[in-house]
């Protein structure tokens, strides 16, 4: 070779000059003498050119390149050199696509095995799909063991990890605990059922996100297996989680009176059990004291009061409670101005995806409040208005029902939509502020802010109806009759 100038890889491959052609191997000058080096080092099949070839393989930034640098490794030792290559593959995140898919060109068994033991070794998503299209290319047919597994979860074939079964355990656990959420793999355990299923599920409690928590908590209870009760009742206490009180409610489990059946009805955003819970019930009520979502720190104070005015508890639990009164009495301030035009203070009204910051709470601590402030927030997630509220509990007191009767009211009647839950007197909005409950000028309990609305099916005029009427309405407008049941 001459002491300048790039090398003469036909002169150094006549000659089998093998160190000259692995130093022609790094000439990174021209990818051209780099390919014909990796090509004539194939040809003379010297093993001292193993590692600068894998070396190659695994780093030349052209994929030519690269190409050579595998044929050569092959022609020099076949399997048992492609085996070292990937040996060393598996400690590098580079270039593994781009190599995986010259390795299916080997069409090599081994070389398929070898690639597959790869999969749940490699992190990077785009290199597991290179491993895996290198796969689909040498026609690699996965068994019913863990490196199948492994295999179909990379295709997104849930049911084949189901026919596979406590052998794809590992690796749909492994699935399920990597940074991204996976609710198939999840799901895929719960089908599997076995205990094995089950204890990696039990494991999966744990996760960083609660989503994943909640997809475990949900194919726990599918499983039947009562060893998921005590963590799950765990982990109910750290996440306060409707999916975890479905899972153990599935399981056979019932709440009692103790602090486990508050974190329960909690997680069911019943208020009203907390309150009858009383004492254990503390503690859970003041945590939610600092959730993000001002309804839930609302709906907990509200609980709080009403546990403190019930008599239920001693002077201890009392001043428990009142240590958070300023909290609970707080005026409350929306942090942000919203881009859907509500107003500040009442965060449950905004229909806008603008993340905020609100503090305080504003719940007057020594106002009476009834099972209706309580129920409101979990009947108003399940699709009813605060009227279907009232509606359900005044059904049997407030008038004798008759089907068949004619409802017939003036037009000032209809002027008036807002009516007192307890003695019916109803009002204009003129005489209401604007606040949602108001004081009733008459029995001076709490008032509703609007009674329900019917539609005339013939001439599509909006009624509003006092509370408790059931019968056949004469719409004042059309005359024509149409039943009613409010």
């Amino acid at each position: 070779m001459a002491l300048f100038g790039p090398p003469d890889v036909e002169k150094l491959k006549t000659k089998k000059n093998v160190k000259g052609l692995i130093k022609a191997l790094n000439f990174y000058e021209d990818k051209e003498i780099r390919k014909k080096a990796a090509c004539a080092l194939g040809s003379i099949k010297d093993r001292r050119a193993i590692d600068p070839l894998i070396s190659s393989a695994l780093y030349d930034k052209e994929k030519i390149v690269r190409k050579n640098d595998v044929d050569a490794l092959w022609a020099i030792g076949r399997e048992k050199t492609i085996a070292l290559l990937i040996k060393k593959l598996q400690n590098t995140t580079d270039s593994i696509y781009e190599i995986a898919s010259t390795l299916s060109e080997t069409g090599s068994k081994h070389v398929a095995k070898s690639l597959a033991k790869m999969i749940p070794e490699t992190s990077s998503l785009i290199n597991r799909s290179g491993i895996i299209k290198a796969l689909d290319k040498l026609n690699w047919q996965p068994k019913k063991d863990e490196l199948g597994a492994y295999y179909w979860i990379e295709k997104g074939e849930w049911h084949k990890c189901i026919e596979i079964g406590t052998s794809a355990i590992k690796p749909l656990i492994s699935k399920s605990m990597s940074g991204l959420s996976c609710p198939e793999a999840v799901k895929a355990l719960g089908v599997i059922g076995d205990s094995q299923a089950v204890d990696g599920l039990i494991t999966l409690l744990d996760h960083d996100k609660s989503d994943m928590t909640n997809y475990a908590a949900e194919a726990l209870g599918k499983t039947g297996d009562k060893r998921a009760i005590k963590p799950l009742l765990k982990i109910l206490q750290e996440k306060y989680s409707r999916e975890i009180a479905d899972a153990l409610e599935r399981l056979g489990w019932q709440p009692d009176e103790s602090k486990n059946g508050a974190f329960y009805w909690i997680s069911k955003k019943n208020w009203n059990q907390c309150v009858k819970i009383g004492a254990p019930a503390i503690f859970p009520l003041i945590d939610i004291l600092k959730s993000y979502k001002w309804s839930e720190r609302k709906a907990a104070a509200i609980a709080l009061v009403k546990i403190y005015h019930s008599g239920m508890i001693d002077a201890t639990y009392k001043q428990m409670i009142l240590s958070h009164k300023s909290k609970i009495t707080e005026e409350h301030v929306d942090g942000k101005q919203h881009r859907d035009g509500t107003s500040y203070s009442d965060c449950n009204e905004h229909r806008d995806s603008h993340v905020h910051g609100d503090r305080g709470i504003g719940i007057n601590f020594h106002e009476h409040y009834d099972d209706t402030d309580l129920l409101e927030e979990e009947q108003i997630k399940i699709g009813l208005n605060e009227n279907d509220v009232l509606n359900e509990q005044l059904h049997d007191e407030i008038i004798e029902k008759d089907e068949n009767q004619i409802l017939t009211f003036d037009h000032e009647e209809f002027l008036k939509p807002y009516q007192c839950r307890n003695c019916l007197m109803t009002f204009k909005s003129s005489e209401l502020g604007d606040k949602r409950w108001q004081e009733c000028p008459k029995c001076k309990n709490l008032t509703i802010k609007t009674k329900p609305l019917v539609t005339c099916p013939s001439c599509k005029e909006i009624w509003g109806i006092p509370i408790g009427k059931v019968g056949k309405l004469k719409c004042s407008r059309c005359s024509h009759i149409f039943k009613v049941n409010t």
